[in-house]
């Protein structure tokens, strides 16, 4: 597998199937080793904005510098368009809080940067003067006061400020085992104290909570799962990889589904091997592709022949074609070489042609449908809908043809068309994100506590 140092040097790739590798591999890992956004404008200037998106999407999420800050900056000053000024707002108002300490006058005072952004800057910078227990007060007490909301219909951004405001250094750590009660109260566990508590508790890295995390994957739930998969991503450590390697068998299919997302962002070796450990013992289809997935996101090629098997055997299914995409994606990083290179390379071409096809119809969709000064991410994610609404053959002629090429026949060769709007997994997500519908708005449909 490549480590972090090792996948850097991918970011200003030639090939776009290689640099969206990069960010899927980088999608909100347990280490970023020495990347910082300043790799990631490195490709936005060499590629430009439109070849870029996954990188200026995801901008937020990675290590910001001071030289990133101010090109950050200068490139909101430059009146950028509607997509591209949205995800610099994102990177703006989620800037790790010692460079928003240390450029708080230019960031406060940049025009660009809209109200809401702003405020939300000014009141963390507000919460870096209180106590811890009065921070921890407010959360719990916000969390209480949410009761069951759902995602949405509150502003999760108090929820953050407060918990990065109780994850500076010396200031939660006395709170670990609050957290960890609110984690065994059932009280908890019908409004959002117990998702806060979780999300502290991985903001803290906290090694003592990992046995309580892996247990939330028991639970009926889908953000709490989500969040404990986050809070043990952050922990990240071997002993979290050994634990739920020995947690992960026999368990409930569901269980699995989230426990099986944790090693691939994990960028350990002890990762490599538990994937490797689990695959012969998986025998649920759908579950065995989900652990070779976590393979290639850590750029390991050692479950190759397995994914070679998996993949042919169905390769119109979605998530083998988004598998698949990562086997090539990989295989032209390490340097490795198969059977099916040729005509899989062309496949996933042609799959990416689509995939940017799509995102530039959903442009389209949320240009032609907005009302007023501007949309809402549901009212963006209604016409990106709509835009997919249009779009009858996600299996081109040509796409197609290199699937014969490589399987032999079609066993069907009618075109498939949909009868309402369908958003595939592996498709770009409706809300313009730039991000594939699993990763975003697909991740939670539910959005329920």
């Amino acid at each position: 597998m490549l480590t972090p140092d090792q996948i850097i040097p991918f970011v200003t790739h030639e090939d776009p199937l290689v640099r969206e590798h990069v960010v899927q591999y980088f999608d909100k890992p347990s280490a970023y080793g020495p990347l910082t956004a300043e790799h990631y404008w490195q490709a936005i200037d060499r590629f430009g904005m439109e070849e870029s998106r996954g990188f200026l999407t995801h901008l937020e999420d990675v290590p910001q510098t001071d030289a990133s800050v101010a090109r950050l900056l200068a490139m909101l000053r430059d009146k950028p368009s509607e997509r591209a000024r949205y995800d610099l707002q994102q990177t703006a108002g989620n800037i790790e809080f010692r460079l928003l300490r240390d450029h708080r006058e230019e960031l406060l005072d940049c025009e660009h940067i809209g109200p809401e952004a702003r405020e939300h800057l000014r009141e963390r910078l507000r919460l870096s003067d209180e106590p811890g227990a009065a921070l921890w007060d407010r959360l719990m007490s916000f969390g209480k006061e949410i009761g069951g909301s759902y995602v949405g219909e509150f502003d999760w951004r108090v929820a953050r400020r407060l918990i990065e405001a109780l994850g500076r250094p010396g200031v939660g750590e006395p709170f670990v085992g609050r957290a960890l009660e609110v984690m065994a109260d059932a009280d908890a566990a019908q409004d959002w104290r117990e998702i806060f508590a979780v999300q502290l508790l991985g903001e803290l890295r906290s090694a003592q909570a990992t046995d309580a995390l892996i247990a939330k994957l028991q639970v009926d739930g889908d953000v709490i799962l989500e969040e404990a998969v986050n809070a043990l991503v952050r922990i990240g450590t071997p002993h979290v990889v050994q634990r739920l390697q020995a947690f992960y068998p026999g368990k409930p299919w569901d269980v699995r589904l989230f426990a099986g997302d944790v090693f691939g962002r994990i960028k350990l070796a002890e990762s490599e091997a538990a994937l490797l450990a689990l695959l012969p013992i998986e025998d649920a289809d759908d579950l065995h592709g989900k652990l070779l997935q976590g393979l290639f996101d850590l750029a390991s090629i050692a479950g190759l022949e397995s994914a070679r098997a998996w993949i042919a055997n169905d390769l119109r299914d979605a998530e083998r074609k988004g598998l698949m995409e990562s086997l090539v994606a990989t295989a032209a990083m390490t340097g490795t070489d198969f059977a099916e290179s040729r005509q899989w390379t062309e496949l996933t071409r042609r799959e990416q042609a689509r995939m940017r096809k799509l995102l530039r119809e959903m442009d389209e969709s949320r240009s032609t449908g907005r009302r007023g000064g501007g949309e809402s991410v549901f009212g963006a994610l209604q016409t990106g809908i709509e835009g997919l609404a249009r779009w009858k053959d996600p299996e081109p002629q040509s796409a197609r043809d290199a699937v014969e090429e490589a399987q032999g026949t079609w066993s069907d060769h009618t075109t498939y068309r949909r009868a309402a709007p369908k958003v595939g997994r592996n498709d770009p997500c409706p809300c313009g994100s730039g991000k594939k519908y699993k990763k975003c708005c697909g991740n939670n449909q539910t959005s329920g506590v």
